[in-house]
């Protein structure tokens, strides 16, 4: 039976997680501070949990330099329901502000790959009026292939004045699309929501140009079952009543959803799951006294270039995206030519065999993919590097 030290998981979520908080959660779901009981048995309610919380969130806000006009939240759900929960909270504060008018403004999707294809989905579902501002799959010769993203100048935004917000996901998890930096292009005016499940804690963000940004603690900070939030105070601060929501022809925000109600009760609204939101809290620790976010780009940016460096110089691999938007976390690549299937199972093969797990790409795209999270180091991803190089000279 392998060790824990003996296996690396490049899985895309859930992910590998830093030894040292797997083993401090292993021992605080026994006896928590020495209380005697386990931390996913007691009251969310205890002032033990609400020290917790508030250390948690603390760290984040030192971790990203958070100002003091956002506020951090935990909910549950994963990103998926935060598909939902945005266009309810956004439409319900411009309802505050505009009245019914509120409800038609447009909801701004830059549809980058498969996750935010399905975020203007389920917006469109929930009856709002939404623009598609970019499709990367015009970009494919199929038509229908995520892999790219088209010049800022082609971006259709909505007018200022008619626009609720502009939503596009930072990284795309399934395609190995990431932006390089904020979209070009977004009226400041305009509140910009961003879904950063995938490359959250990564690198540096600037938290002040944001109204909304979530993630999904399963892949860089956690497991499954916690979301965490980071919402500009004025989108809670403002938010229309239930009758109002209707009276404007808006969906009325389910009470599980709604920044305000999470926000008034400090995340505690219902029995939020605090051995999830534990162990959240020791991966913000361990990435503070690993040297902090500026240190985090750096070693993540050294793991993607030795990757796709290798990846390059191999004729029998493609990389699937374009370079300029090269993911740093989600590298996917696939062999090609006559004996493609016999090398992806040779490659899977020796990677299992050395220890390196969980490279099958999305059932939904096939080929491979390596997730390089903040819990991958340099030597697991030299490690992938070189089996690569192996099969491939075989």
């Amino acid at each position: 039976m392998p060790t824990r030290e003996e296996i690396v998981n490049f899985g895309a979520g859930p992910a590998t997680l830093p030894t040292a908080v797997m083993q401090q959660a292993a021992k605080d779901l026994v006896n928590y501070e020495d209380s005697g009981m386990g931390i996913g048995e007691l009251s969310h309610r205890s002032s033990t949990c609400a020290n917790l919380l508030k250390r948690i969130q603390k760290d984040l806000t030192t971790l990203l330099s958070i100002p003091d006009t956002h506020s951090v939240l935990f909910m549950q759900g994963g990103g998926t329901t935060q598909f939902s929960a945005t266009v309810y909270n956004m439409l319900a504060y411009w309802i505050a502000k505009d009245g019914s008018a509120g409800g038609q403004r447009i909801c701004d999707y830059l549809v980058t790959g498969s996750w935010s294809a399905k975020a203007a989905s389920e917006a469109k579902c929930l009856g709002a009026n939404i623009n598609v501002v970019t499709d990367s799959r015009a970009l494919s010769n199929s038509g229908k292939a995520f892999g790219d993203l088209a010049a800022a100048d082609t971006f259709q935004y909505t007018p200022k004045d008619k626009a609720a917000f502009v939503w596009y996901c930072d990284n795309e998890t399934i395609d190995g699309v990431e932006f390089p930096g904020l979209p070009e292009g977004v009226d400041p005016d305009v509140p910009l929501v961003c879904d950063m499940s995938s490359n959250f804690a990564s690198r540096p963000i600037d938290v002040s140009k944001y109204a909304v940004i979530y993630a999904g603690a399963q892949k860089n900070v956690g497991l499954a079952g916690l979301t965490v939030l980071i919402v500009k105070n004025e989108f809670m601060q403002q938010r229309a009543e239930a009758d109002a929501q209707r009276q404007a022809g808006a969906q009325v925000t389910p009470i599980m959803l709604d920044y305000q109600t999470i926000w008034k009760n400090d995340s505690l609204y219902n029995t939020l799951p605090i051995f999830t939101l534990h162990v959240t809290g020791l991966v913000f620790a361990h990435l503070l006294a690993e040297g902090g976010i500026d240190h985090l780009e750096r070693v993540n940016k050294e793991k993607a270039a030795l990757l796709y460096g290798v990846l390059d110089a191999e004729e029998s691999i493609v990389v699937v995206p374009a370079k300029h938007v090269r993911s740093r976390m989600n590298v996917c690549f696939k062999f090609t030519g006559a004996e493609a299937a016999e090398r992806e199972s040779a490659f899977l093969k020796a990677a299992e065999a050395r220890g390196m797990v969980q490279l099958k790409g999305h059932r939904s795209v096939g080929g491979l993919r390596a997730s390089l999270y903040n819990a991958i180091s340099l030597v697991d991803t030299q490690k992938l590097a070189k089996c690569i190089e192996d099969v491939c000279r075989a």
